[in-house]
């Protein structure tokens, strides 16, 4: 979870400038975020947003660390699958 912490932290510093891209990650990690609490998280919620994740992650040039941030989120909820 504090992966997912450390996420929305950078948008908000990231906010400026990368609106779209931001919201689409803010939504994405909101479900992972709801599905990794659940005792059985519903594999297609995990899956469409990790799809989500994977395709803006490389149009924001320069966010190394929140690129790596949301690669670990990947990693990990992949491995609930």
């Amino acid at each position: 979870m504090h992966v997912l912490i450390s996420i929305k932290i950078w948008l908000k510093v990231l906010e400026k400038g990368w609106y779209f891209p931001l919201l689409i990650i803010n939504d994405n990690i909101e479900v992972l975020q709801e599905e990794l609490k659940r005792e059985n998280p519903r594999k297609g919620f995990v899956r469409t947003a990790i799809n989500g994740l994977q395709g803006v992650s490389p149009k924001i040039a320069g966010a190394v660390e929140l690129t790596a941030a949301v690669t670990n989120i990947i990693q990990f909820a992949i491995m609930v699958l």
